[in-house]
């Protein structure tokens, strides 16, 4: 029961924000720089809630087939690097006004290179995780795969706490704590997928992260 709670919520989480996504295309034709990468930044996790979905019928066993969990297992660790990549994108899109971007950006897609590294490699041998008798199972390199991928949250963090702390202006100060506290969210959910690895805790993240920009900074609410 518990399984199937967790494949049915990323189902609602991705119709939810496929509906957010419909909407904000209707009404604003022409979007500005942050409104087109939070777009982008929405069909993402759109897309990982998809796969999330089908990692969840392999855990439950409903697609019962070691090799497909395999394989989806491998697209939910690239996922996520491409995911957290794209929330690098979104936050530096509003930061590149206070800060020079452009390394932070080439930082995250180096960290992103090493967490496919880390996936091609476990095709050939078990590096982060493999599959046995139907059970996803860790291993040695996954701490640090894990590692890899939520620095670009720690890279996010750091440059919009430095931002606050040398911008002036009380509007971009504000939309700058709003990324700070936003952000805690993924990092915390982050946390808690790391420490239950057979959880839905990354949905759940990035879902409500996005209702929070959504509503505090793309309508200024």
């Amino acid at each position: 029961m518990t399984n199937n709670y967790y494949w049915v919520s990323s189902l609602f989480f991705l119709c939810a924000l496929a509906v957010i996504l419909k909407h904000e295309r209707a009404l604003r034709e022409d979007a500005n720089n942050e409104e087109i990468e939070y777009r982008r930044l929405l069909k993402w996790v759109i897309l990982f809630c998809v796969q999330d979905v089908f990692w969840w019928l392999c855990e439950c066993r409903i697609v019962a087939s070691s090799t497909l969990f395999f394989v989806a297992s491998s697209i939910f660790h690239c996922a996520t690097a491409l995911v957290n990549y794209a929330w690098l994108r979104y936050v530096l899109c509003f930061l590149r006004k206070t800060i020079n971007t452009k390394y932070l950006l080439l930082l995250g897609k180096a960290l992103v290179a090493i967490q496919f590294g880390f996936v091609v490699r476990n095709c050939f041998a078990p590096t982060i995780f493999h599959i046995e008798y139907g059970f996803y199972i860790v291993d040695g390199w996954r701490d640090v795969a894990f590692l890899v991928q939520s620095l670009m949250y720690v890279i996010m963090q750091l440059s919009s706490f430095y931002c606050l702390w040398v911008e002036r202006k009380k509007n971009l100060k504000r939309q700058l704590m709003i990324f700070g506290f936003t952000l805690l969210l993924p990092i915390f959910l982050g946390v808690l997928q790391y420490a239950l690895p057979n959880d839905s805790f990354y949905s759940i993240g990035y879902t409500f992260a996005c209702f929070g920009f959504y509503i505090f900074i793309i309508h200024r609410f």
